[in-house]
């Protein structure tokens, strides 16, 4: 009677232990064969679509921007600026509310604005302005903007 409880008991851990071999080399072989019919993984297409989509809305939100700061009048120096976002999705801190507060900007301050939208910095505070609102999309003639905040500094020495 022992030999058939020892028996009994044998071949059920035979049982369990074929079952979990089973279980093991079953996983193995799907996570093997898996990445050919979903190469890349569900939750990574998922952040992937998340930054894309975000990428998407900066895009719009600056086309937008730019659109709007194209009809700004040229001959006032006071309408504010539609933002524009960087690519990291924020606004620049030092983004100009209008362009005469563009143009009184410190060269330190202007080298920094350029960085931050990763626009090449020119050798001329002109050519940099330039180039930031072409970037914006604001069409303004800075030469004539330039005569008038000069004039201002000539009028108000304690600017």
């Amino acid at each position: 009677m022992s030999k058939n409880i020892f028996y009994i008991v044998g071949r059920e851990d035979i049982r369990q232990q074929v079952r979990a071999e089973i279980v093991t080399q079953t996983r193995q072989q799907v996570s093997a064969i898996l990445p050919e019919f979903i190469p890349v993984p569900l939750c990574k297409q998922v952040e992937e679509n998340k930054q894309l989509l975000c990428g998407l809305r900066t895009s719009l939100a600056n086309s937008e921007s730019r659109t709007t700061n194209q009809m700004l009048q040229s001959s006032s120096l006071d309408e504010p600026f539609a933002p524009i976002y960087m690519p990291n999705g924020k606004i620049s801190e030092l983004f100009p509310v209008d362009l005469r507060s563009l143009l009184y900007y410190e060269p330190d301050d202007m080298r920094t604005l350029m960085k931050d939208y990763r626009l090449a910095e020119g050798e001329e505070r002109e050519a940099n302005w330039k180039t930031f609102l072409n970037f914006i999309g604001a069409d303004f003639e800075v030469a004539s903007a330039v005569e008038i905040v000069q004039h201002e500094k000539l009028s108000y020495p304690y600017n």
